[in-house]
């Protein structure tokens, strides 16, 4: 019933249930399994579109710049994952983010932690 990641499968364990007279648990498990699914896509979507505000040039307009620290502020509420998700080499590329001693990957924007 586990994956190669140590993660239960929905679909096997809707299998087990149904196989055990459990029909309306296994039904809602697929259900929750889709809606995570879409969340996650959901999620996927606006982390994409904070990294484009994030990486917005700070021209000294104060829009801008509120649109950039909101937008880093949101991506810092995600996970970090250790592979970039902008990066073509799939990793992440550390840049100073002020006197903290937190660096600011250059390609996805997410706070590193060192």
């Amino acid at each position: 019933m586990k994956t190669a990641t140590g993660r239960l499968d929905p679909e096997q364990l809707a299998e087990h249930l149904d196989g055990r007279g459990e029909a309306a648990a296994a039904v809602y498990v697929l259900a929750l399994a889709r809606e995570l699914e879409v969340a996650r896509g959901e999620l996927g979507v606006l982390a994409a579109f904070a990294r484009t505000i994030a990486g917005l040039t700070g021209n000294g307009k104060s829009d801008n710049n509120t649109l950039r620290r909101q937008a880093k502020e949101a991506l810092d509420t995600l996970r970090v994952t250790g592979r970039c998700p902008v990066s073509p080499s799939r990793r992440h590329s550390a840049r100073r983010a002020g006197a903290s001693s937190l660096t600011r990957c250059r390609h996805c924007h997410a706070h590193l932690r060192r």
